[in-house]
């Protein structure tokens, strides 16, 4: 009704299904007379629905497709008016957008990218390279962060960011995360039976891998390479940990019953920090890259460190501090009392013949100076 009472009579308005409308706009003379409708017909929607006592409101995202340039068929016409409507999506918060070729473009670069996906998850394609971290109070390394690449045969080495996300839409995600954990506790297990023990390994999970099943797949694969639950930590953003809130504080106490570390990544950037300490069962806190990359001369985040440190003593949580990028950043976080760090400084992820090196020869390399000579 609102989207009919916004129209005019030559117009037409059709349920396509689901939360789908479609709009036909006759005698449009200008782009621009389409663009004030479809803002019209956004705002008729933003007005609030009363259902069963409560308000509600609705927000729509808006896909045009015009005739005849960018279609000359009614299916030509629809579809790339979808592919507009999802790129509005994407912008969230009422948005409308307009078809150009390079939607057609990334759709199809999409479709491609999942079925090579689905394909390298077949035929284990995807590695982990490791990211060493070390520990601020005498230099040893204290752990080390696994991520994902993908070989992938026509594009090269890819990083997370280029599939991760697509995973998460597409549904792959679980079985990618656990590829990712059996790939890394192989080689933690390959990498102990050679007498380099690496004391932790940190696994990203998902907020879609926060399902009940999780703990018993963890604990599978830790009997699997036989290695202790203690050498895992599970590092998990403040949205996956604010999701669901009392079925993934039961599932987080199950992985502390067997033993699994859980480490909040990326701390500082949320909205429940506080609350996310307070209430869940966590080892380990991961000050977030924005608050280390201006040390020691941004005196905001300076306190801000400091803060968190603190808080995570009071708490006996282990700090990580990420992004470590210059020698100054760690004479600040090693007098402020961090735990550990990881950055580009110390050292970029590694594939598995690179890492296996650099931990044969890495001990104590970054300790503290010792103090200079009496002259």
């Amino acid at each position: 009704e609102r989207l009919s009472a916004t129209l005019r009579d030559a117009d037409a308005v059709a349920r396509l299904g689901g939360d789908e409308f479609a709009v036909i706009l006759q005698k449009i003379e200008e782009l621009e007379d389409a663009e004030v409708v479809a803002a019209k017909l956004i705002q008729a929607l933003r007005a609030p629905v009363m259902a069963r006592g409560h308000q509600l409101i609705v927000e729509c995202s808006i896909g045009m497709a015009v005739y005849p340039d960018h279609g000359q068929e009614s299916e030509t016409l629809l579809r790339h008016a979808d592919l507009a409507m999802y790129q509005a999506k994407k912008l969230e918060g009422g948005q409308c957008c307009l078809y150009s070729p390079t939607l057609n473009e990334q759709a199809v670069e999409r479709m491609t990218l999942e079925q090579d996906l689905r394909r390298a998850l077949a035929n284990g394609e995807l590695v982990v390279h490791f990211q060493p971290q070390i520990s601020l109070a005498d230099g040893d390394i204290s752990g080390a962060e696994a991520l994902v690449r993908w070989k992938h045969p026509r594009l090269g080495l890819l990083g997370s960011d280029r599939f991760v996300p697509l995973a998460e839409e597409t549904g792959l995600i679980w079985e990618l995360g656990q590829q990712v954990m059996d790939l890394a506790l192989r080689q933690v297990a390959r990498w102990h039976e050679a007498g380099l023990l690496l004391p932790r390994i940190a696994v990203n999970v998902s907020p879609s891998q926060l399902r009940s099943d999780l703990a018993d797949s963890v604990a599978y694969l830790l009997k699997k390479h036989a290695l202790p639950a203690q050498c895992l930590e599970l590092e998990i953003t403040e949205s996956g940990l604010t999701a669901d809130g009392p079925q993934v504080r039961e599932l987080l106490l199950r992985l502390r019953e067997i033993g699994v570390n859980l480490s909040v990544d990326d701390f500082g950037v949320g909205y429940s920090s506080l609350a996310l300490l307070r209430h869940l069962p966590l080892t380990t806190l991961k000050i977030d890259r924005s608050f280390v990359t201006e040390l020691p001369h941004n005196q905001q985040d300076l306190a801000i460190v400091d803060a968190m440190v603190k808080l995570s003593r009071s708490l006996h949580l282990r700090v990580v501090a990420e992004g470590v990028e210059a020698e100054a950043q760690i004479g600040v976080l090693r007098l402020l009392g961090c735990d550990d760090m990881q950055g580009y400084h110390l050292c970029r992820p590694l594939d598995t013949d690179a890492c296996t090196a650099w931990l044969g020869n890495c001990r104590r390399r970054f300790g503290p100076r010792p103090p200079p000579e009496n002259r």
